[in-house]
This record gives structure tokens, C-alpha cells and sequence, in this order.
């Protein structure tokens, strides 16, 4: 499942991708934002956290470990920032699958690596 959101501030908002938080602490805060949507249930894991540089665009990927529906589930997010004079919008990109499925080595370095290349 591939899930694309976007938050716009028309003025006052984020100026960098540092103004949301640093990446771990950004990685904290999506977790505790899963166990809260489930009640302590998504037993949330941050897996990893990295923080790059593509195009001249700062990009947060945050890799994430969780129980959905009493299922393990991985989701590997994209957080972008794009600033437009006095507005600026946040990308997220969240693609997540079953554990099983992220454990094949190849499909998990492919799905990494779609969310370096969203542009």
C-alpha cells in the first residue's frame, strides 16, 4: 500500500524539514502517533532513520515496524518539504507492506529506494 499526504501552511509554517524536528525525533513521533491511533496496540518500533540529501532537497526516511489488524507490518516513510515564497507543504510518502514480504531482501531495498527517487 502506497500512501501519499501533503499538509500546506500558507504562511508561518516550516521553512526546512529541521522546523518539523530532527529525524529521530520525528521517527519518535510517528511511532507514538501509531500506538495512540491504536490504543498501545501497533507495538510501533523505529527500525531506522536517516536523513539525505537528493536534488538539492533535504529528505527524511523513516523505517517504521508495527502490528496492523494482528499482523506485523513494515512501512518505509518519505518526508519532503517544498517552500513556495510564504507557504510550504509537507510530503509524506508512506509505502507499507507485510513483514513477510519486506524480509525478501531485494523487495526491501527496492521499496528504500523509491522513496529516494520521488521527486
Amino acid at each position: 500500500m502506497v500512501v501519499v499526504t501533503t499538509t500546506t501552511a500558507t504562511s508561518g509554517g516550516p521553512r526546512a524539514l529541521a522546523d518539523v524536528g530532527d529525524v529521530e525525533e520525528v521517527a519518535r513521533r510517528l511511532c507514538a502517533k501509531e500506538n495512540a491511533k491504536r490504543n498501545g496496540e501497533a507495538k510501533c518500533e523505529v527500525i531506522s532513520f536517516a536523513s539525505t540529501t537528493s536534488n538539492g532537497e533535504e529528505r527524511y526516511v523513516i523505517e517504521l515496524s508495527k502490528d496492523a489488524g494482528g499482523a506485523r507490518r513494515r512501512s518505509v516513510l518519505a518526508l519532503a518539504l517544498s517552500v513556495d515564497g510564504e507557504s510550504s507543504t509537507l510530503v509524506v510518502m508512506d509505502i507499507e507492506t507485510d513483514e513477510r514480504t519486506f524480509a525478501n531482501e531485494n523487495v526491501a531495498r527496492e521499496l528504500r529506494g523509491v522513496t529516494l527517487a520521488i521527486e
